[in-house]
C-alpha cells in the first residue's frame, strides 16, 4: 500500500472489475447462506452489471489505490418515484475490512 485511496465514477466498461469485487464479497456469504447456495454466474453478473451501469440515473464509484480496485458502491434509480433510489451494492476487498473504506464508500 503506497498511494492514497481514490474514488472514481464507474462506467459500464468497469463491469468486469466490479464483478471481481462482488465475487470476492460473495465468497463471504457462504458462512450464512443456505447449504448449496452459489453466487450468480460471473459472466452473467458482469453483463447484468454493465446493463445496470448504463441505466439513466444509475451511479457507482470504485475505490482504487495505485490502480488496484479495493471496493465499489452503487445505487439504481427507483422508477416509480423521482428522487428515490435502490442501494445496489457495497463491497470492499477483505484486505480493506476494518479500514473505514466501506463507510467512506457508503457516505459517497
Amino acid at each position: 500500500m503506497t498511494g492514497a485511496v481514490v474514488l472514481r465514477r464507474a462506467a459500464p466498461v468497469d463491469a468486469p472489475v466490479i464483478g471481481g469485487l462482488v465475487r470476492e464479497g460473495f465468497e463471504g456469504y457462504r458462512c450464512f447462506a443456505p447449504e448449496g447456495w452459489e453466487p450468480p454466474a460471473l459472466q452473467a453478473d458482469i453483463a447484468r452489471t454493465a446493463d445496470r451501469l448504463a441505466v439513466r440515473g444509475a451511479w457507482a464509484q470504485i475505490a482504487e489505490r495505485d490502480g488496484a480496485a479495493l471496493g465499489v458502491v452503487g445505487y439504481l434509480p427507483h422508477h416509480a418515484e423521482d428522487g428515490l433510489a435502490h442501494f445496489w451494492l457495497l463491497f470492499v476487498t477483505r484486505a480493506e475490512w476494518g479500514t473505514g473504506l466501506a463507510a467512506r464508500l457508503h457516505d459517497a
